[in-house]
């Protein structure tokens, strides 16, 4: 069961990369040189791939407060857990989110807690 649902996600993540917008995630989602700012501290960064990082990139921008998304990289097999606590608004008026990402490979989990705002568009880090 918990096989299937791994797999459903990551079909339904792969579906959302038809539509996303654009992200602060750097050369990781397209052609977006708009921004070079990963959306993850870099003991979570450093873990990561191309393609995880624009699965991160789709869930910051479309998961819902208090979700959480599990998901297997295919490229290095690490396991990436996303929860997404509070979205609001900040004193900019620009939509924010807070949010933790788990890498969990072997016996080793690093985490990072991250507060993402859109500016122009764009995700972008900002502690």
């Amino acid at each position: 069961m918990k096989k299937q649902l791994l797999t459903l996600l990551s079909a339904g993540l792969m579906l959302n990369l038809v539509g996303c917008a654009t992200v602060g995630s750097g050369d990781y989602h397209g052609n977006n040189a708009a921004a070079n700012t990963p959306l993850t501290a870099p003991v979570v960064d450093n873990t990561m791939d191309a393609d995880d990082h624009i699965k991160l990139a789709d869930v910051v921008n479309t998961a819902k407060p208090n979700q959480t998304f599990v998901y297997k990289s295919p490229g290095s097999g690490r396991s990436y857990e996303f929860t997404s606590y509070e979205v609001y608004v900040n004193e900019q008026g620009q939509p924010c989110r807070h949010y933790k990402v788990k890498a969990m490979f072997g016996f080793t989990t690093k985490q990072s807690t991250q507060v993402a705002c859109r500016v122009d568009g764009v995700w972008q880090l900002t502690n």
